[in-house]
């Protein structure tokens, strides 16, 4: 069983590499995988990943579990069934998982697709952000740009970017300090909840009163119903799932 595990290991860590990298790279067994380093890159695959090494360069993880603790020099990218992100990431971020938890801070841009999706109200993102999802909380605190997909969206953390949601239903008790576009047919606003630019909405019941939340102009765009809230978003979640639990059933 160990031996199918590390050749399954083997073939999904080959998937990353370039052909022209096999003659210089280094490879290890893990108790339940395998790592491979070529130059200051990473690559690792296995039942449960766990990166607890600083890695200088990018890293590609894949596994039924991973879990990233180490600082992360350049892009982190990964796919499981479940992946944490707790270390911090000097460049861009693209993860692919049943459920993702982003905690730690990214200074690049993130791209995330999963099932759930959970950004840490400790994360720090210096660049833009992307998030497809069927459940999705954002509590952390986005510099750039923040684009969300999805179908229960809650937004607690702040963003100092535009802003542009599309979901089922949407929650909304952080701060949205440019202009922001959102489109939910369920809304809830929490009290401390601000939105410092320009608002386009839409929402099923029609218009609403955004005093002492909306500090710019409000434009009710019925249009944001219908043409514009994408439909793809809970396709691009389940198709998160499968990929993963596909993952998974190769690995294990």
């Amino acid at each position: 069983m160990r031996r199918m595990t590390l050749i399954r290991s083997a073939v999904a860590v080959s998937l990353f590499l370039p052909v022209a990298a096999f003659a210089a790279m280094k490879i290890t067994e893990q108790p339940d995988g395998v790592w491979v380093t070529h130059g200051d890159d990473l690559y690792a695959a296995g039942g449960q990943v766990t990166v607890t090494e600083a890695v200088r360069g990018d890293a590609f993880v894949a596994g039924g579990n991973v879990n990233q603790k180490a600082t992360i020099g350049g892009d982190f990218f990964a796919a499981g069934g479940t992946v944490i992100v707790d270390g911090a990431v000097r460049s861009d971020v693209r993860v692919t998982g049943g459920s993702v938890f982003l905690n730690g801070n990214v200074t690049g841009d993130v791209i995330v697709t999963g099932g759930n999706v959970t950004v840490g109200d400790k994360a720090v993102i210096g660049g833009d952000v992307f998030i497809a999802g069927g459940v999705v909380n954002m509590d952390g605190s986005v510099r750039g740009e923040l684009r969300i997909r999805g179908g229960d969206v809650s937004v607690g953390g702040s963003v100092t970017g535009d802003t542009d949601i599309r979901a089922e239903r949407l929650t909304l008790t952080g701060q949205l300090n440019r202009g922001a576009i959102l489109s939910a047919e369920q809304w809830f606003l929490g009290d401390r909840a601000r939105i410092s630019g320009a608002l386009s909405y839409w929402q099923s019941a029609g218009e609403r009163d955004f005093k002492n939340i909306a500090l710019g102009k409000v434009t009710y765009d019925p249009a944001l119903g219908y043409a514009e809230r994408s439909p793809h978003a809970p396709l691009i979640a389940v198709g998160a799932i499968i990929a993963a639990l596909s993952l998974y059933s190769l690995l294990s």
